[in-house]
């Protein structure tokens, strides 16, 4: 497998061992070799706002993607009959995940240093 992918954002090549793209800075996170119901892994999240590191051990339990489109309705001035426009589309990711407890613990939090 190569070592070098391109950026998603700027399509710029950068080494996959990096979190970001050297060029325009865009987080990169390779989540592929998550399996539902397989075996726990370990999930470490950077809180920069409380300046805290937790770490937990998690089993990944369900993926849902959806797509919901967002509609304008309008009345033709000529007579027609009222006809809908699709404005926007989103489509959202949602991962559940369920701790494992590890020696009494669900998650082990570190504070850094300002």
């Amino acid at each position: 497998m190569s070592e070098n992918r391109n950026c998603p954002n700027c399509g710029a090549p950068y080494n996959v061992e990096l979190s970001k793209c050297p060029y325009c800075e865009t987080s990169y996170f390779d989540l592929s070799c998550l399996q539902i119901g397989d075996k726990p892994f370990y999930l470490k999240i950077k809180d920069p706002a409380r300046g805290i590191v937790f770490t937990q051990k998690c089993y990944l339990k369900n993926v849902d993607v959806s797509i919901e489109s967002h509609e304008t309705y309008a009345d033709s001035l000529f007579g027609y009959k009222p006809f809908a426009v699709c404005t926007s589309r989103d489509l959202i990711t949602n991962l559940s995940l369920e701790a494992v407890t590890e020696n009494d613990n669900l998650m082990t939090v570190i504070k850094e240093a300002i």
